[in-house]
């Protein structure tokens, strides 16, 4: 019967139906509880991070982290928060020579080692506690395409294991040469999921974003790779080309490696991340990076 089918005379929807539950509080409890702490999570590109001491912070429900470049000149990560009382370190992006805590003065390098610990002879003698229990709390961090991801648990899955198989389909554009050309962040009073979904699929193109129809064909195909998903538009026509929907002829168009800039060609790429802030709220991020290979 289609979507639908009969069971014991009652309407029942086929496997793969979402149920409104997976938009709802306890749903979105769970997910607190048990998906982003364990999950990878796009934090910033390396460009965001150009020199020693440079750094980002990435929230995510009640949890920050902030993301920096060390002395090294290695990207490291750590919670957002003093061990001592978890007080806030630092907010938005910078450059600093060491992080310091606004409460009682603690300080780390960009290593997150503890270097400055107020009246330290009032921590001799405590109990099972250790120098290294004064660093900063590390977080797992990987990196793919010029992209930063990091993750909160104690054991993840190897980043590699993660991202597979997207190096295998995308590596070809070479991310980690382009660089962010506008990025744009909102805040939508909506379930994450819901802001993220119709950057899943093109179906919605010739209705929703009509103004495209003249010089877009938007015949897209969507394909799944285990956790991942790829969209893409392998059988529509060069950009230019109006929707065969309009009924207008396609004009005669040809594009070569070098026509656009002599020796170099420009490429860029577009890219969206929805970041919950709660059961009704999501920090919605949209980029585009730009890039030339010769």
């Amino acid at each position: 019967m289609g979507f639908y089918e009969l069971i014991d005379g009652l309407p029942a929807v086929r496997d793969d139906f979402v149920p409104k539950e997976h938009y709802g509080k306890e749903f979105a409890r769970l997910e607190a509880e048990y998906v982003w702490p364990a999950t990878w999570q796009m934090a910033c590109r390396e460009e965001d991070l150009p020199n020693a001491g440079s750094y980002i912070t990435y929230d995510i429900l009640g949890d920050s982290i902030v993301v920096l470049r060390d002395k090294a000149g290695t990207i490291r990560a750590f919670h957002n928060v003093c061990p001592h009382r978890g007080n806030r370190l630092v907010s938005g992006a910078g450059r600093l020579t060491k992080l310091h805590c606004s409460f009682h003065g603690w300080e780390w390098d960009t290593a997150g080692a503890n270097i400055f610990l107020k009246d330290p002879e009032d921590w001799k003698g405590c109990s099972g506690m250790f120098d290294g229990d004064m660093d900063l709390q590390t977080v797992h961090v990987g990196s793919w395409g010029g992209f930063i991801y990091v993750n909160m648990s104690d054991e993840p899955e190897p980043f590699s294991q993660f991202i597979d198989p997207v190096p295998t389909y995308l590596d070809c554009l070479e991310f980690q040469k382009m660089r962010t050309k506008w990025h744009k962040q909102i805040m939508l009073p909506a379930n994450w999921k819901v802001a993220l979904e119709p950057f899943l699929e093109s179906y919605h193109i010739y209705t929703t974003h009509h103004q495209t129809a003249g010089f877009l064909d938007e015949a897209s195909v969507s394909t799944t790779h285990g956790r991942h998903g790829k969209h893409g538009y392998p059988n529509a026509a060069l950009l230019g080309t109006p929707s065969p929907r309009t009924g207008k002829p396609s004009p005669n168009l040809s594009y070569s490696r070098r026509s656009v800039s002599g020796p170099l060609w420009a490429f860029a790429a577009a890219g969206c991340i929805a970041r919950t802030t709660g059961i009704a709220g999501v920090c919605f991020t949209a980029f585009g990076l730009m890039g030339f290979s010769g």
